[in-house]
């Protein structure tokens, strides 16, 4: 339960981002042209989940994500595919770094404990 409010937290932090109702600034900008960077080096339109996830288990630290549980995973990736095409466009797969990065960070676990 902590960590589908964690994962809920986190899809709010990115779509606030996202949407610039936050402003992206420092460390958040450079994690966004990092995930850009990624993104473009497949030199494809759209990434499989299969291909998200080996990345993934590329970054070290990130690695971790594979530990969560099918349900989590699932509802993880269903956060990010908004068109729910199994395929993750550019600005999707940006959005999931987001959310998986406030996360692994602990900021979603942190916002999710705050009494609104």
């Amino acid at each position: 339960l902590a960590r589908a409010v964690a994962l809920a937290a986190a899809s709010a932090l990115a779509h606030a981002a996202f949407s610039h109702k936050v402003k992206a600034v420092g460390d958040d900008m450079t994690r966004t042209l990092w995930f850009c960077a990624e993104f473009d080096a497949h030199g494809k339109d759209r990434l499989t989940e299969g291909e998200v996830e080996a990345w993934i288990q590329k970054q070290g630290v990130w690695a971790r994500v594979m530990q969560w549980t099918e349900q989590d995973r699932a509802h993880w990736w269903r956060l990010a595919d908004q068109d729910q095409d199994q395929l993750l466009t550019r600005s999707e797969f940006v959005f999931l770094m987001h959310v998986t990065d406030y996360c692994l960070r602990g900021l979603a676990f942190s916002i999710a404990q705050q009494d609104f």
